[in-house]
């Protein structure tokens, strides 16, 4: 559990590999240079909460990649990223991403590649240079509100 921490200009600011009920909450992630948060590779049941992202030099403010399956986004806020504001790729599943914000990313607000049976609902994914939600190669995932 990592709570109410800072961390900036890092390579990553969080990175895991097969890690397991990892939370991470009320945590800024600041001008890191790769990506803010990157939970990777058959990381599951992961809490991401009230974290805010910003400043992202390369890629992303959060994302989840490889297989990393069962987790929540939930009340995070990502602006400024070089990327998109969230990010959930190759064959993550089982994601529920709820009442999250990512604003001004130079992508999209939340990128969605491979990736299916997620649940997206009570976002706000707005003014992103690209997309608000954009999705490749995936189904079976609910987005409302």
């Amino acid at each position: 559990i990592i709570v109410d921490n800072s961390f900036d200009n890092m390579f990553y600011g969080f990175y895991s590999y097969e890690a397991d009920n990892v939370s991470l909450i009320g945590n800024e992630y600041k001008e890191n240079i790769v990506y803010g948060i990157d939970p990777h590779d058959r990381s599951r049941f992961l809490t991401m909460a009230y974290n805010t992202a910003y400043g992202t030099e390369k890629k992303h403010g959060i994302i989840i990649s490889r297989e990393v399956n069962d987790s929540d986004y939930i009340g995070n806020l990502t602006f400024n990223n070089f990327g998109s504001g969230f990010m959930i790729d190759r064959l993550s599943t089982g994601t529920y991403v709820y009442a999250n914000t990512a604003i001004n990313n130079l992508q999209d607000g939340l990128t969605l590649f491979e990736s299916s049976c997620n649940l997206i609902a009570s976002n706000n994914f707005s003014h992103n240079r690209r997309s608000g939600l954009r999705v490749r190669n995936s189904v079976e995932n609910g987005v409302f509100y």
